[in-house]
């Protein structure tokens, strides 16, 4: 089975694009569950998530303590299964994303950790500036450029990245005090923190190109 993981802070806004393309996705063979956890929000982010709860295997989490990678650890707490996927709030996801995730899982035993494509999406047509001179790996979250294949650990995006469950069974958390915290100023680079220290006690990682997303980019992010 596998666990999608993962955390919102005010994401009213994007939410129902995500859930919904989640609720569209094909469910991979052994089933899936989703955890969501509500970080702390101020809007209606829990009503968003509850307005799925008869179309997703949703369990809805809270953490209040601010920080998204508080809120995964939350999150890990009531994993099940074998593989878990983790997303961010604002992406959607291709309608065979966990067929895709699954068939990774079973084909690559070797390898522990993953990152999946990811690919913008532009709710509005974004400045040329933006296109010309921005670097969209690093300010946008996309690696739409990468082959299939063994990857270092930096390759890994949190917002469509997997990790086997066994990885995380001998107690192996999140930071909690790197990423997104709900402040104007954070230091960055949770997912990637995680990630090289994995790689750092020999955890391989390989980069699957089937398994895709789409990154929202809103407007104020230009």
């Amino acid at each position: 089975m596998l666990t999608v993981l993962f955390a919102s802070h005010n994401g009213e806004g994007v939410l129902p694009s995500t859930l919904a393309s989640m609720a569209a996705t094909t469910p991979p063979e052994g089933g899936w569950r989703l955890l969501a956890v509500n970080n702390a929000s101020k809007d209606g982010t829990e009503a968003v998530l509850r307005s799925f709860a008869d179309r997703l295997p949703l369990t809805l989490l809270r953490e209040d303590r601010p920080g998204k990678n508080n809120a995964l650890n939350r999150a890990l707490e009531e994993a099940q299964g074998d593989f878990y996927v983790f997303c961010d709030d604002d992406v959607v996801v291709g309608p065979d994303w966990l067929v895709q995730w699954r068939r990774v899982a079973d084909e690559h035993s070797r390898f522990d950790m993953f990152g999946g494509r990811t690919e913008p999406l532009w709710p509005c047509d974004p400045p040329q500036w933006v296109l010309d001179e921005v670097d969209p790996g690093i300010v946008f979250a996309t690696n739409g450029h990468m082959r299939e294949g063994p990857c270092e650990a930096v390759a890994l995006f949190g917002t469509n990245m997997a990790v086997r469950a066994s990885v995380f069974s001998g107690g192996v958390r999140f930071n909690g005090k790197i990423g997104p915290s709900n402040s104007s100023a954070y230091p960055m680079g949770s997912e990637t923190e995680l990630t090289l220290r994995l790689e750092a006690k020999g955890h391989k990682s390989w980069f699957a190109a089937a398994p895709k997303v789409k990154h929202i980019s809103r407007p104020h992010q230009m």
